[in-house]
């Protein structure tokens, strides 16, 4: 398993163990979980994540075709089911139904489509499209059905898939990413449990509930506090922060 797959399923059990407290997203005033982070990210645009920061906030807003289940494997997310074909060169997914972005547009093949066109055009420059330099093509029939046509067969595409650069984009949002950085489409339409509420940057970033996100969500509001190692460990030590990300053994032991 990945670093960064690591990093954030220690932080979903954390957010998962707040359940106990009996934590409950309709109460008068939401549930909230203040995490540090040493350095904000380079980009909430999916597709150009560059950083482990990138990666850990944008798995939080979206989702793509697989995850990475309880044994490290790959296993459909936004997919119900895919079919890899006997010469190992031609993947075929099936979306599930019912599944909507933030502003209420339901998913579809299509979009796939619009965010590996967009990816792997070499005008875009967007880092990670090396990874993906195996696929010949996307296409989609119908609303549900991805084909994904590879130049060789690969042993590591469906890990590939895990990662922000495979999620989907829809073609009218994407013009704008690159503007600024990301944050526009961060807010406008995600189909992860959470969407940006607001990045204060060089402070902190705030990510809220997706209401139409139909998964379990044990916490309802998170806050990325930004800040120098030294001074997450003085707000650690003052009860404003929940979470310290990468203490030191001396700083776990005292």
């Amino acid at each position: 398993m990945q670093k960064g797959t690591i990093t954030k399923l220690i932080i979903f059990l954390i957010l998962a163990s707040f359940e106990c407290l009996g934590v409950n997203a309709s109460s008068k005033e939401p549930p909230f979980l203040r995490i540090s982070i040493e350095k904000e990210p380079v980009t909430l645009d999916w597709q150009g994540y560059r950083s482990v920061t990138d990666r850990l906030i944008t798995g939080f807003i979206m989702r793509g075709l697989m995850t990475h289940g309880p044994t490290g494997k790959p296993i459909c997310d936004l997919c119900e089911s895919y079919t890899i074909h006997p010469k190992g060169k031609r993947l075929e997914f099936r979306l599930k139904r019912g599944i909507q972005w933030s502003d209420g547009v339901s998913l579809v093949a299509e979009h796939f489509v619009h965010g590996f066109t967009r990816l792997l055009n070499p005008d875009h420059g967007f880092f990670a499209a090396k990874l993906y330099s195996e696929i010949q093509s996307v296409r989609h029939q119908g609303k549900t059905t991805l084909i994904i046509e590879l130049s060789k067969p690969s042993a590591q595409i469906l890990d590939l898939l895990t990662l922000p650069p495979s999620y989907p984009v829809r073609k009218t949002f994407a013009a704008k990413a690159k503007q600024d950085q990301g944050e526009w489409m961060a807010r406008e339409a995600v189909l992860g449990p959470y969407f940006l509420a607001e990045w204060d940057h060089g402070k902190r970033i705030v990510i809220e509930g997706n209401p139409k996100y139909k998964g379990e969500r044990p916490v309802y509001r998170v806050e990325f506090i930004v800040g120098s190692h030294d001074e997450l460990i003085e707000k650690f030590k003052s009860g404003k922060l929940d979470i310290l990300r990468n203490p030191t053994t001396d700083e776990i032991l005292k």
